[in-house]
């Protein structure tokens, strides 16, 4: 499976994540305008997914939970889909 993050300049980067049943929680936080996600695996491994390398300052903007086994998921909520950047979703 692949999310679409947006840096703060709503730059959109694609990441390959694994497939959604490997996957427990996925979090997003925007720091500086850019969407960063965490991802928990099943097998308690973690990856943090950034569309920037070069942030200098990490200024917290927002944070939500995109994906939660069982209770919560963004990924098929056309509002975050179709976002054209980074501030453009509030849940």
């Amino acid at each position: 499976m692949k999310i679409k993050l947006f840096d703060h300049q709503d730059y959109a980067c694609e990441f390959e994540i694994g497939n959604l049943e490997d996957i427990s929680r996925i979090d997003i936080c925007v720091l500086s305008g850019d969407e960063v996600a965490t991802v928990y695996y099943k097998d308690y491994d973690r990856e943090t997914f950034d569309p920037s390398d070069d942030r200098c300052v990490d200024f917290f903007d927002a944070h939500y939970e995109l994906y939660v086994d069982g209770s919560v998921n963004r990924l098929e909520d056309l509002a975050w889909v179709n976002r054209t950047g980074s501030y453009d979703y509030e849940p």
